[in-house]
């Protein structure tokens, strides 16, 4: 352009000479060129996303101050090559509840482990190492320069012996563990934890299957034995009742009332059998006293009321509130098949004895003969027809037969007279099959007519 101007453009000049050039500088090289087939992250986004490895491993401390075997999960992941470390959180450990021990992060081998073969080293014969370039992971490690491996000793012609690589081993970054270092038996130091491998979940174990790397049995750790608890529980002091007792006993800190059967409270509530009783060994204070004890079948929990008399200097009332009771002898509750006509009950310090019950009483009693057996007619009817015509010898000698009224009183009268064993209760029983209209007498004829009917 300026010399179709006509204007002189100048002669070249040559570039001068201190013009910087590496090729030019002596002892000055580039760079080795990179042999590491590690793969990129990316690659290994779309290969292995959201795929993890599980390992379960143990953590044992028992040699520090408090120590015990913690059990963990160690994920790795495929995707970003880390591995993290999570609490398995067991019940009443004691421990807080840490959502992780050791967050994703890349866990360096220690230091001395890149001498093996695996981490990419051969070692060559008579003693020599060689650096071995063709790494079999992506995320392998960096291949050592042949100006730091295979440096030979001037003297002697001979290879750089073991240990002098190992003091140069020191200045060269440790390497990560990848996923074909992990196996099951491994021990893994993190820190100030040492975790031994002990199984994988079955994904896991498929992953490296595929690849041709089946992995080994689990490691059985043994149980932990722990002392067996013994709760010893202490005697009834007689504050509150003895259930509320041995709630707190057997129970958390948390207190509760007694659990209850539900479907005995809806089916039997408001049910209560009433007897009539008086004291068996009364004194002559204490003659004329009677009293009625009632049952009730809801929670099996007994009162005793005593109906007032006249100039009897007893004003009456509650004799006792009700409650739950013990037998005689302490070793069980007191039931309500204990209490029958004719039987005497040890409730407390007082004993006493039954005379009778209400017509609602007699009717629970047989239709639940299993509980109340002096109410079974089967059983009854098995010890009276053995003795079948001594009863009826005996009724046909009474004077007056053919008017005569017979209670029940006498009716139990006449069974003993015959020479069995029953209880008024049993001869109740016989009685009230007489006794429809339950007017409590009947007539003798009558009696003696059904005796002898029967089979």
């Amino acid at each position: 352009f300026l010399e179709s101007r006509g204007l002189p453009f100048g002669t070249p000049l040559p570039l001068p000479e201190t013009m910087y050039d590496p090729k030019s500088r002596a002892g000055v090289s580039r760079a080795p060129p990179r042999t590491s087939t590690r793969e990129s992250k990316s690659k290994n986004y779309f290969l292995y996303d959201t795929k993890v490895l599980r390992f379960f491993g143990v953590w044992d401390c028992r040699g520090m101050l408090f120590g015990d075997e913690i059990n963990v999960k160690v994920h790795y992941s495929l995707a970003e090559n880390t591995i993290e470390v999570v609490p398995i959180n067991g019940r009443n450990t004691g421990r807080d509840r840490l959502p992780k021990l050791l967050k994703k992060t890349s866990i360096m081998k220690p230091l001395g482990s890149s001498l093996s073969s695996q981490d990419g080293f051969d070692f060559a014969p008579g003693g020599s190492l060689s650096p071995s370039l063709g790494d079999r992971s992506p995320s392998g490690p960096r291949s050592a320069s042949p100006s730091r491996v295979n440096t030979a000793s001037t003297q002697g012609g001979n290879a750089m012996t073991l240990n002098t690589l190992a003091q140069q081993n020191k200045l060269t970054p440790n390497v990560p563990y990848h996923w074909t270092d992990l196996k099951v038996g491994l021990t893994i130091p993190v820190a100030a934890m040492t975790l031994l491998l002990v199984d994988a979940d079955e994904f896991t174990r498929e992953f490296y299957s595929s690849k041709n790397m089946p992995l080994d049995a689990p490691i059985m750790r043994p149980e932990p034995q722990y002392p067996a608890l013994v709760t010893t529980i202490p005697p009834y002091n007689g504050f509150g009742s003895e259930e509320d007792s041995l709630q707190t006993c057997k129970q958390t800190l948390v207190l509760s009332a007694p659990s209850k059967d539900g479907a005995k409270l809806k089916q039997l509530a408001g049910m209560i059998l009433r007897y009539e009783a008086i004291l068996a060994n009364p004194e002559e204070v204490d003659a004329q006293r009677k009293f009625i004890i009632q049952v009730h079948l809801e929670d099996d929990t007994f009162q005793i009321r005593e109906p007032p008399i006249r100039n009897s200097g007893h004003k009456g009332g509650i004799f006792l509130s009700r409650c739950k009771l013990e037998s005689h002898d302490g070793t069980k509750p007191l039931q309500p098949g204990d209490i029958f006509l004719g039987g005497e009950v040890e409730i407390l310090s007082h004993r006493f004895k039954v005379l009778n019950c209400d017509q609602f009483t007699f009717k629970f009693m047989e239709e639940n003969s299993k509980t109340w057996t002096h109410s079974n007619l089967a059983n009854v009817l098995a010890k009276v027809l053995p003795r079948k015509e001594v009863i009826q010898r005996i009724l046909l000698t009474y004077p007056g037969l053919a008017s005569r009224m017979m209670d029940v009183e006498e009716c139990h009268a006449l069974l003993e007279k015959a020479g069995l064993t029953v209880s008024k209760q049993e001869a109740c029983t016989l009685f009230r099959t007489v006794d429809v209209t339950f007017a409590g007498s009947v007539k003798m004829t009558q009696f003696l007519k059904h005796i002898m009917n029967l089979r």
